[in-house]
């Protein structure tokens, strides 16, 4: 679920998910820099778990915690960036490929169709060629 939505100023779209909060194993501990990640709210405030494991997980993460051996590394934001697709849609573009797995461009679900249609469609599929594809082979 998608909680806001913003236009950076260079034109690329923030998608905000929600946030985290990071537990870490110091480098040089048993733990060798592994740690835990638990959803969180905004001001950093542990949600509580949904199921029995990640109950204890999260017991066991605070309990080391309170005794020394893990760092708090913090809350994160849980996000995606990304440019829109150019038909002014809003949508994030997928790449397209041709039968051989040539990259063709990047379009929307929206405008896909479209894209599409500036192509022969036997190229969709995986098609017969003698000629080398790259001058490497």
């Amino acid at each position: 679920m998608i909680l806001s939505k913003t236009t950076l100023p260079d034109g690329r779209i923030k998608e905000i998910y929600g946030w985290s909060h990071r537990y870490e194993y110091p480098k040089d501990s048993p733990g060798r820099g592994c740690g835990f990640v638990f959803g969180c709210d905004e001001q950093g405030n542990l949600l509580p778990p949904d199921n029995i494991h990640a109950q204890e997980s999260q017991r066991r993460c605070l309990a080391d915690l309170e005794a020394g051996r893990i760092e708090d590394k913090g809350t994160h934001e849980v996000s995606h960036v990304y440019y829109p697709c150019e038909c002014g849609s809003g949508e994030e573009p997928s790449p397209e490929y041709d039968g051989h797995g040539i990259y063709l461009g990047r379009c929307c679900f929206k405008c896909r169709k479209k894209f599409m249609s500036k192509f022969r469609s036997d190229i969709f599929t995986r098609y017969d060629c003698d000629e080398p594809i790259d001058e490497d082979y």
